[in-house]
């Protein structure tokens, strides 16, 4: 079993489609014994990455909500 401290910028990759985020997203499939973590400024960290992301077009309107959903969901 191992542990993980993920901040706002390793969050986010399981979201958007980034570098690093095949590792996130397979990280997360293997968890059956691993634990995560972050901070709680992170909620608000990611959600304001998502509205920066959406103000300067690198997300769409309808990428950007349903990145919104999933996170908030699995915060």
């Amino acid at each position: 079993m191992a542990g993980f401290f993920f901040d706002s910028s390793a969050t986010i990759k399981r979201y958007v489609r980034e570098s690093g985020t095949n590792w996130t997203i397979a990280l997360f499939r293997n968890s059956n014994q691993n634990s995560f973590y972050t901070a709680r400024i992170t909620l608000a960290e990611v959600i304001s990455t998502f509205s920066r992301r959406l103000k300067n077009q690198s997300l769409s309107p309808s990428q950007t909500s349903k990145a919104k959903t999933r996170f908030r969901r699995t915060f």
